[in-house]
This record gives C-alpha cells, structure tokens and sequence, in this order.
C-alpha cells in the first residue's frame, strides 16, 4: 500500500472560528462612566482588524482547513478526498516557483495516491502559472489521462499536455510515488553549455553531493513529453536516479515524497548555477576529493527533509508578504 503522504512539515490541522472582539463596558473604563477616546480606538482597531481576517485573509467556512488561508478548497473537488496531498501539491508548485525553477506557467507535480490514480496539477479556465497555484488546481486523474473521480474535470480543468511524463514514471518506478517537472533556467544552460552536474560541493549541500555523485543523467531531446513513446524514452535515460535533465527543457525528479522531489530539483538548480558561475569566472569544475567525501556524515531525514522543507515553506510565506 502507498503510504499517505504527511502534511507538509510545520503545518497543522485547525478549525478555523471567528471570535467577535470583546466589546469594551458600558462605562467605557469602567470607572468614570464615560468611554475614553483610548478605548474608542483600540475597539476600532480591533474591529477592522477582524473584518481583514473575514474579508481578506481568511476563510471561515465552519470546516477545518489546511493552515495556509491563501489556498482555498475547491467544492468541486474537496469532496472526493485527498484534500491534505492537494494542498501538500499546491505549496510544492509554489516553492518551485518562488525557487524560480518554474517561473512562468510551465511545470507541473504529481503524487501517486493509489494503484491506478494520481493527483496531478491541471490547468483550469483562470490558470496564472505555478506560482498561484492553489489546492482547487490539482485534480485526482487515472494513469489513462480520465478522470480519477466524478466532477474532477469540471470547471474546464485539463490534465497537462505531459501527463505521459509522470504516467510513465509511476508505471516503470514502483519506489516513486512523487514526480516533479521545472524548467529552471539554470539546469538547462550549464546542460547546453556542456556543464554536467558533478560532486563539486561539500557540506554547502550534502545531499546534493551525493545526489550528483551518484550521477545525473540526460535526456538528450528538446521535445515535449507529449506520449508515452517519448515519457519512455525519457523515464529508459533517468533508470534508476532519482533527477533526469531534458536537454533544452528542464528536469524531472522524482522521490517517495513530494517534499523529497522538489528538494532534490533545488539541489541540482544550485550546483547548476554555481557550476555556471565557476565557469563564467574561467574557473576549473574540481570534484570534491575521495577523502573529503568520506567525512561527510548522514544528517538523516530530520534535517534534509523534515527541516529544509519547513524552511521552504517559511521562504514561501515570507515571499508572498
């Protein structure tokens, strides 16, 4: 069985509920009978501030909500189920965006949820790009590109031209439940301009060390995964590793997580781009030393994961404020 995906790492569950501000007595102070001008304006404040949270930020449907308001519940979808792994999804194509790995409206994510079903990020009738994505864009789809559950085509909400990309991979890869595609700048300038990615940092980035020791592979097309011929051939370059690089495209990565995917892909955008930058310098690519390798101790999952993902999702808050 595939294990469900947690909520995102410094999240929580929580009814939501409105709690009208406390009105002042009816002698204002409460000593001299009259209301002081203080009062007054403190009970305004706090009035204003609570039709903002009503109006604005918040909303209070009388149901629990994920604990991010900027991404709202679709009532086409949230019936269906899955509600926590739409959300996860939404926040990943944020952070993959404010990342600047898919700047524009290029990029989608997926996450296995079941033998023959996926949650995927579609495209609907107002659709901005990633960065706005929200939990009412990520729709329950079969690995046959139909709908995963009745009404999730609603709305003219349409699967990606390149669902063939994660079908593909979650066909031939049964210890991937998660495949992220970006198109960062970066991955596809050092690939066309011979820069693979290689071990050239340390502790900068273990994980990202070893990810690029173990080799990044490329698919040597600019084409669009559009079938599954194609999604084949891409899915026979990646084999086994866990990020493939599309010459002239981007990447796709893939994990058992969503949070392991995008981090993954943020590795290999930065070796990326400190690659292009020792090389713009008239720099040499040296690899980090057999030696230096073997000191590098495993941090484990608590830090590469649980807290590099909190720290994405404090990045994307701070970026949206």
């Amino acid at each position: 069985m595939i294990p469900a995906l947690a909520s995102p790492p410094g999240s929580s569950w929580r009814r939501f509920s409105f709690v009208a501000p406390r009105q002042p007595p009816p002698n204002g102070d409460g000593r001299d009978g009259s209301e002081t001008d203080g009062n007054n304006r403190a009970r305004q404040r706090s009035s204003r501030f609570a039709r903002s949270i009503c109006g604005r930020r918040y909303r209070l449907h009388g149901v629990r909500r994920y604990r991010n308001p900027e991404l709202p519940m679709s009532s086409t979808t949230s019936g269906t189920g899955f509600d926590p792994e739409r959300q996860a999804i939404a926040l990943a194509c944020r952070v993959l965006a404010a990342r600047d790995l898919a700047p524009g409206i290029l990029g989608h994510i997926s996450l296995r949820v079941d033998g023959d079903r996926l949650l995927i990020r579609c495209r609907g009738p107002r659709e901005r790009g990633l960065a706005f994505t929200t939990a009412e864009d990520i729709r329950l789809v079969t690995l046959d590109g139909t709908e995963g559950a009745a009404g999730e085509f609603d709305d003219g909400y349409q699967p990606p031209n390149e669902l063939p990309l994660h079908t593909e991979v979650l066909r031939a890869r049964g210890d991937v439940n998660a495949v992220v595609h970006a198109h960062p700048a970066a991955v596809v300038a050092a690939d066309l301009a011979g820069l693979a990615v290689r071990p050239i940092v340390g502790a900068f980035d273990i994980p990202g060390f070893r990810l690029a020791a173990g080799g990044v592979p490329v698919y040597p097309r600019g084409v669009l995964l559009r079938n599954r011929q194609l999604a084949q051939e891409m899915v026979a370059a990646m084999g086994d590793r866990p990020v493939v690089i599309l010459r002239a495209h981007g990447l796709t990565s893939v994990a058992e997580t969503v949070e392991r995917a995008v981090i993954q892909a943020i590795s290999v955008d930065t070796i990326s781009r400190l690659s292009l930058q020792i090389a713009s310098a008239g720099g040499a690519l040296a690899e980090l030393t057999d030696d230096d390798a073997a000191e590098l101790p495993d941090l484990g999952n608590a830090l590469n994961d649980t807290i590099a993902w909190r720290h994405e999702l404090g990045r994307l808050e701070n970026h949206r404020s």
